[in-house]
Protein backbone atom coordinates (compact mmCIF):
# COMPACT_ATOMS: atom_id res chain seq x y z
CA UNK A 1 0.00 0.00 0.00
CA UNK A 2 1.15 3.65 -0.38
CA UNK A 3 1.58 3.99 3.40
CA UNK A 4 3.80 0.90 3.51
CA UNK A 5 6.20 1.91 0.73
CA UNK A 6 6.23 5.62 1.65
CA UNK A 7 6.48 8.75 -0.55
CA UNK A 8 9.98 7.93 -1.84
CA UNK A 9 8.89 4.42 -2.78
CA UNK A 10 5.90 5.83 -4.63
CA UNK A 11 8.20 8.18 -6.55
CA UNK A 12 10.42 5.26 -7.54
CA UNK A 13 7.42 3.20 -8.62
CA UNK A 14 6.07 6.02 -10.73
CA UNK A 15 9.48 6.65 -12.27
CA UNK A 16 9.73 2.99 -13.26
CA UNK A 17 6.25 3.03 -14.75
CA UNK A 18 6.97 6.24 -16.66
CA UNK A 19 10.23 4.83 -18.02
CA UNK A 20 8.38 1.76 -19.29
CA UNK A 21 5.71 3.86 -20.97
CA UNK A 22 8.31 6.12 -22.61
CA UNK A 23 10.32 3.15 -23.86
CA UNK A 24 7.21 1.56 -25.33
CA UNK A 25 6.21 4.85 -26.99
CA UNK A 26 9.63 5.21 -28.58
CA UNK A 27 9.67 1.60 -29.78
CA UNK A 28 6.08 1.23 -31.01
CA UNK A 29 4.60 4.66 -31.81
CA UNK A 30 7.43 7.02 -32.69
CA UNK A 31 8.56 5.03 -35.77
CA UNK A 32 5.10 5.49 -37.32
CA UNK A 33 5.20 9.29 -37.03
CA UNK A 34 6.57 11.70 -39.60
CA UNK A 35 7.04 15.42 -40.15
CA UNK A 36 5.60 17.86 -37.64
CA UNK A 37 3.97 15.12 -35.55
CA UNK A 38 7.31 13.37 -35.16
CA UNK A 39 9.05 16.60 -34.15
CA UNK A 40 6.40 17.43 -31.53
CA UNK A 41 6.47 13.88 -30.13
CA UNK A 42 10.27 13.83 -29.85
CA UNK A 43 10.30 17.24 -28.18
CA UNK A 44 7.65 16.12 -25.68
CA UNK A 45 9.53 12.90 -24.92
CA UNK A 46 12.77 14.82 -24.40
CA UNK A 47 11.07 17.18 -21.92
CA UNK A 48 9.51 14.30 -20.00
CA UNK A 49 12.79 12.38 -19.85
CA UNK A 50 14.70 15.47 -18.74
CA UNK A 51 12.19 16.06 -15.92
CA UNK A 52 12.43 12.39 -14.90
CA UNK A 53 16.23 12.57 -14.83
CA UNK A 54 16.10 15.65 -12.61
CA UNK A 55 14.00 13.73 -10.07
CA UNK A 56 11.08 14.99 -7.95
CA UNK A 57 11.27 18.57 -6.63
CA UNK A 58 12.41 18.94 -3.01
CA UNK A 59 9.87 19.44 -0.25
CA UNK A 60 9.46 23.17 0.43
CA UNK A 61 9.34 23.82 4.15
CA UNK A 62 7.43 27.08 3.68
CA UNK A 63 4.65 25.19 1.86
CA UNK A 64 4.48 22.52 4.58
CA UNK A 65 4.23 25.27 7.21
CA UNK A 66 1.34 26.90 5.32
CA UNK A 67 -0.48 23.58 4.98
CA UNK A 68 -0.13 23.00 8.73
CA UNK A 69 -1.30 26.55 9.51
CA UNK A 70 -4.34 26.40 7.24
CA UNK A 71 -7.75 26.95 8.85
CA UNK A 72 -10.32 24.21 9.35
CA UNK A 73 -12.07 25.13 6.08
CA UNK A 74 -9.74 23.62 3.48
CA UNK A 75 -11.44 25.53 0.67
CA UNK A 76 -10.64 28.95 2.14
CA UNK A 77 -7.18 30.51 1.92
CA UNK A 78 -6.96 31.63 5.53
CA UNK A 79 -4.60 30.98 8.41
CA UNK A 80 -5.84 29.11 11.45
CA UNK A 81 -6.26 32.44 13.27
CA UNK A 82 -8.47 33.84 10.49
CA UNK A 83 -5.90 35.99 8.68
CA UNK A 84 -6.25 35.68 4.90
CA UNK A 85 -3.31 34.32 2.96
CA UNK A 86 -1.36 36.73 0.82
CA UNK A 87 -1.37 36.20 -2.94
CA UNK A 88 2.10 34.66 -2.66
CA UNK A 89 0.94 32.25 0.07
CA UNK A 90 -2.14 31.26 -1.93
CA UNK A 91 0.08 30.53 -4.92
CA UNK A 92 2.32 28.31 -2.79
CA UNK A 93 -0.74 26.37 -1.60
CA UNK A 94 -2.00 25.87 -5.13
CA UNK A 95 1.38 24.47 -6.15
CA UNK A 96 1.74 22.16 -3.13
CA UNK A 97 2.87 18.70 -4.20
CA UNK A 98 1.55 15.38 -2.93
CA UNK A 99 4.74 14.89 -0.91
CA UNK A 100 4.30 18.31 0.74
CA UNK A 101 0.70 17.44 1.68
CA UNK A 102 1.91 14.11 3.08
CA UNK A 103 4.68 15.80 5.06
CA UNK A 104 2.20 18.24 6.63
CA UNK A 105 -0.18 15.39 7.52
CA UNK A 106 2.69 13.36 9.04
CA UNK A 107 3.82 16.31 11.15
CA UNK A 108 0.27 16.86 12.40
CA UNK A 109 0.05 13.18 13.36
CA UNK A 110 3.42 13.41 15.13
CA UNK A 111 2.30 16.51 17.03
CA UNK A 112 -0.84 14.69 18.16
CA UNK A 113 1.20 11.73 19.42
CA UNK A 114 3.55 14.07 21.30
CA UNK A 115 0.61 15.88 22.89
CA UNK A 116 -0.98 12.61 24.03
CA UNK A 117 2.27 11.60 25.77
CA UNK A 118 2.53 15.09 27.27
CA UNK A 119 -0.97 14.91 28.73
CA UNK A 120 -0.21 11.49 30.22
CA UNK A 121 2.77 12.99 32.08
CA UNK A 122 0.57 15.82 33.36
CA UNK A 123 -2.06 13.33 34.53
CA UNK A 124 0.51 11.39 36.57
CA UNK A 125 2.01 14.57 38.06
CA UNK A 126 -1.46 15.73 39.12
CA UNK A 127 -1.96 12.37 40.81
CA UNK A 128 1.34 12.81 42.63
CA UNK A 129 0.63 16.37 43.75
CA UNK A 130 -2.52 15.18 45.53
CA UNK A 131 -0.21 13.58 48.11
CA UNK A 132 1.37 16.93 49.05
CA UNK A 133 0.09 19.27 51.80
CA UNK A 134 -2.89 21.45 50.93
CA UNK A 135 -1.00 24.67 51.64
CA UNK A 136 1.78 23.64 49.26
CA UNK A 137 -0.79 22.92 46.54
CA UNK A 138 -2.32 26.36 47.02
CA UNK A 139 1.10 28.01 46.65
CA UNK A 140 1.77 25.90 43.57
CA UNK A 141 -1.53 26.91 41.92
CA UNK A 142 -1.02 30.60 42.69
CA UNK A 143 2.53 30.52 41.33
CA UNK A 144 1.40 28.76 38.15
CA UNK A 145 -1.51 31.14 37.54
CA UNK A 146 0.76 34.15 37.87
CA UNK A 147 3.06 32.92 35.09
CA UNK A 148 0.69 31.75 32.34
CA UNK A 149 -0.99 33.76 29.61
CA UNK A 150 -4.41 32.68 28.22
CA UNK A 151 -4.28 29.41 26.31
CA UNK A 152 -4.80 29.74 22.54
CA UNK A 153 -7.50 27.68 20.87
CA UNK A 154 -5.65 24.70 19.33
CA UNK A 155 -8.31 24.48 16.59
CA UNK A 156 -7.99 28.09 15.44
CA UNK A 157 -4.62 29.46 16.53
CA UNK A 158 -1.47 28.97 14.41
CA UNK A 159 0.36 25.77 15.32
CA UNK A 160 3.52 27.74 16.20
CA UNK A 161 1.54 29.77 18.76
CA UNK A 162 0.04 26.61 20.28
CA UNK A 163 3.47 24.96 20.56
CA UNK A 164 4.97 28.12 22.09
CA UNK A 165 2.23 28.17 24.73
CA UNK A 166 2.82 24.50 25.52
CA UNK A 167 6.54 25.14 25.99
CA UNK A 168 5.81 28.10 28.29
CA UNK A 169 3.24 26.05 30.20
CA UNK A 170 5.64 23.14 30.66
CA UNK A 171 8.41 25.44 31.92
CA UNK A 172 6.08 27.24 34.35
CA UNK A 173 4.48 24.02 35.61
CA UNK A 174 7.77 22.25 36.24
CA UNK A 175 9.34 25.30 37.91
CA UNK A 176 6.36 25.71 40.26
CA UNK A 177 6.28 21.97 40.96
CA UNK A 178 9.95 22.00 41.91
CA UNK A 179 9.56 25.01 44.20
CA UNK A 180 6.39 24.08 46.06
CA UNK A 181 5.69 20.34 45.77
CA UNK A 182 8.86 18.35 45.18
CA UNK A 183 10.28 18.99 48.68
CA UNK A 184 7.20 17.35 50.25
CA UNK A 185 7.45 14.03 48.36
CA UNK A 186 8.87 10.78 49.65
CA UNK A 187 11.80 9.09 47.85
CA UNK A 188 9.70 6.98 45.43
CA UNK A 189 7.29 9.71 44.37
CA UNK A 190 10.13 12.23 44.32
CA UNK A 191 12.00 10.05 41.81
CA UNK A 192 8.88 9.59 39.65
CA UNK A 193 8.07 13.29 39.65
CA UNK A 194 11.66 14.24 38.90
CA UNK A 195 11.71 11.96 35.85
CA UNK A 196 8.36 13.27 34.58
CA UNK A 197 9.42 16.89 35.06
CA UNK A 198 12.62 16.24 33.14
CA UNK A 199 10.59 14.78 30.27
CA UNK A 200 8.22 17.73 30.23
CA UNK A 201 10.99 20.31 30.39
CA UNK A 202 14.35 18.85 29.31
CA UNK A 203 16.03 22.21 29.94
CA UNK A 204 15.01 22.25 33.59
CA UNK A 205 17.85 22.58 36.11
CA UNK A 206 17.04 19.40 38.04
Amino acid sequence: SPREIGPDGIDQLRAGQSAGVLAAYRAEILPALTGVALAYAEAALNRIEAAAAAGPPPIRTEVVALLMDRGLCLHADVHADGRPFTDAESYLLRTATEKEHNEADNLKDADLAIEVARQQRYARLHQILESTPFAARLDFAADLDSQLSPEPDPNNAPLAEVIRFRDDQDAAFTAAFRRHLLPHLGPELHAQATALIKELDPLSDL
